[in-house]
């Protein structure tokens, strides 16, 4: 069977592969590509603003009071290496004339 190896607890299986009939090769399709790299880029761009949590300002203000922005506390919680879920990230983010950050609470799963 031709698939994707779903290796599950050493056990291997196999999904079937779903057939298209997209054109990559299209004008339409690397129009469509072109049009979702440059949403995707903007998220990145919009993530990153997000994660900075403030800025260079917020971050000395914080280290000031001598504490850590709240992701670096979430990852000082956590086992070495592991990550983390944001949830909300985007909550606020846009809503507001004046430049506000997303959100005033990080709910993580990690």
């Amino acid at each position: 069977m031709r698939g994707v190896d779903l290796a599950l607890d050493g056990e291997q299986q196999f999904m079937a592969g779903i057939k298209t009939n997209i054109n990559t090769h299209s004008e339409q399709y690397r129009e469509n590509y072109r049009s979702m790299s440059a949403l995707v880029d903007q998220l990145y761009t919009v993530t990153h603003q997000i994660e900075d949590g403030g800025g260079e300002k917020a971050r000395l203000h914080q280290q000031k009071k001598g504490k850590l922005p709240v992701r670096e506390r979430i990852l000082a919680l956590l086992d070495p290496g592991s990550s983390f879920l944001e949830i909300g990230q985007f909550a606020g983010w846009d809503v507001y004339p004046d430049y506000v950050l997303a959100l005033v609470l990080l709910l993580a799963w990690g």
